[in-house]
Formats: C-alpha cells, structure tokens, sequence
C-alpha cells in the first residue's frame, strides 16, 4: 500500500516555485533603483560611476574565467575601486597643501596647545592624579614628530576612504540590485536552486 503523501526527502521536489513579482513591482524597482543610483552619483561627485565600472570589470573577469559571479564578487568590485579612487584623491589634495602637511598639523597643534583647554578638561584632570611635566613634554615631542603626524595622516585617509568606498560602493550595488530584480523579476546572481 503506498503512503498518501510523498515521503520528506521528496518533498522538496513537489515544492511550488516562488511566484514571480507583478509587473508594477518590476517597474517600480527598477524606476527606483535607476533614480537612487543617479540621485548617488550626483551626491557623491561621479563615486557612483566608477563603482559601476568596478562592478562591470568583475563581471567580465568571472565571465572570462568561465565562473559564476556572486554577490559577494561584485560587492567587493563596487567598493574597492571607489576607495582606492578616493584614497588616491585625497593623498594628491594633501600633498598640495600650502607649506607641507605636516608643517601645518605642527602649526595647529602649537596653536591649540597655547589655547586653555575647556572647563570639561580642566574638570577631568582636577579628578585625575596630577600630570608629571617630564612625562608630557616626551608625549608632545612624539606626538609633534614627522613619523607620528604622517602616521596619523596615513591612517585617517585610509579609514576614510575605507568608509566612503563602503558607503557608495554599497549603494551603487544596492542600486544595481534593484534594477537586476525589475529587469529579470527576481534578485540577480541568485544561487542555483539546488543550493538553496
């Protein structure tokens, strides 16, 4: 006597497949995705644009190699080169600064030190246990140093080009997304349904 229902391991076999998004759904994704991605690029002063063609690049090595791209790929693809571009221009805008980098950090320290601290400091350093001076002026002759203040400008430009590349990298690929859902009806570079 066979069961009235098929056994567990066949059941995924029978199970129905996702239904497709209406037409105003695809519609709707993509317009808003396209106007997302071109209301990016104008913000971020053509960002947005070289993330495309970070994304575009990718695609095209996967496609060479014969592989499949995923998500991951041509997430890393958006992000990367925007920082890297980023990255570039604002070590070519610090390096034209008037009278050197470092000259100008040494200057603005030299100027904030003069300044009394505000009340909140002097407060915090009433309850703290009392400076010693031989201390502070070695911390302020390595703070003031070229290696420390280059140190310093090296590490903010690459955390800031780290977090714009993340921002507008992520949002092009978002867009990009959008758009691959209202053209084709579902999420680009999904995984085969047997991986699922």
């Amino acid at each position: 006597m066979h069961p009235p229902y098929p056994s567990p391991e066949f059941a995924g076999s029978f199970a129905p497949p996702p239904a497709q998004p209406s037409g105003a759904v695809r519609v709707l994704a993509a317009a808003g995705g396209m106007v997302a991605l071109l209301l990016g690029t104008l913000l971020s002063f053509g960002l947005g644009v070289i993330a495309l063609l970070g994304l575009g690049l990718v695609a095209l090595v996967w496609r060479a190699r014969g592989a499949r791209l995923t998500r991951r790929a041509s997430w890393i693809g958006a992000v990367l080169p925007v920082s890297f571009v980023l990255g570039g221009l604002m070590v070519r805008v610090t390096a034209q600064a008037p009278g050197g980098v470092t000259a100008s950090m040494q200057q603005s320290m030299e100027q904030a030190q003069r300044q009394p601290p505000p009340p909140i400091v002097q407060r915090m350093r009433k309850l703290g246990p009392p400076q010693n001076p031989r201390v502070q002026r070695r911390v302020d002759s390595v703070t003031r140093s070229k290696p420390f203040l280059w140190w310093t400008i090296a590490m903010v430009l690459t955390l800031a080009s780290l977090f714009f590349g993340l921002a507008v990298g992520t949002s092009a690929w978002g867009c990009v997304m959008l758009i691959g859902y209202g053209v084709r009806g579902r999420w680009p570079m999904a995984p085969p349904a047997s991986v699922r």
